[in-house]
């Protein structure tokens, strides 16, 4: 529903402040968080399977890839000329298995090696699928299934605003 009627929405930070297409997507944004701290966006993960709709460096990854790439290779993500690439478009199946193919915008210096290979690493452990589409892990329920309760349990732990008074302003 979110791909067809909000045009391939990926994250709350994404839908344009100022549109009036959506309006209940602007009261989805208001009850997930500020412009500058959108709670929701920290509490979903992306599962991986055919890398359709999982960003590369933006996304938060189920599994090894929990922090976003962009935040944890900064460096590595200044020099990508693929910024805005979906897993998928950054990998091709060869001999029985995905493999991913960066593009770089300068060779890298000798004292950035260790930090490459540290990228490496990590990114060349997941597991790709390539069965069915992308979808969004809950990561503060154990089934990983979104509900009203996690959501509001998520919330007291945050504690969001002082009183309920304040909390409810913000919708």
């Amino acid at each position: 529903v979110l791909d067809f009627k909000y045009l391939g929405w990926q994250g709350l930070r994404d839908c344009g402040r100022k549109s009036n297409k959506f309006i209940w997507w602007r009261d989805i944004k208001k009850v997930c968080g500020r412009e500058d701290d959108i709670w929701f966006d920290e509490m979903v993960e992306w599962k991986i399977r055919d890398g359709s709709h999982t960003r590369f460096w933006k996304d938060r990854w189920s599994g090894s890839v929990s922090e976003r790439l962009q935040h944890k290779f900064v460096r590595l993500f200044h020099n990508s000329k693929q910024k805005e690439e979906c897993v998928e478009k950054m990998d091709t199946w060869r001999n029985g298995r995905w493999v991913l193919e960066f593009r770089w915008r300068r060779e890298w210096f000798q004292w950035e090696d260790q930090l490459v290979e540290e990228f490496f690493a990590l990114v060349n452990n997941v597991n790709i699928e390539g069965l069915g589409e992308d979808n969004w892990i809950w990561t503060f329920n154990p089934s990983y299934n979104f509900t009203l309760k996690s959501t509001y349990i998520t919330l007291q732990k945050l504690k969001v605003g002082s009183n309920e008074e304040e909390v409810f302003k913000r919708f």
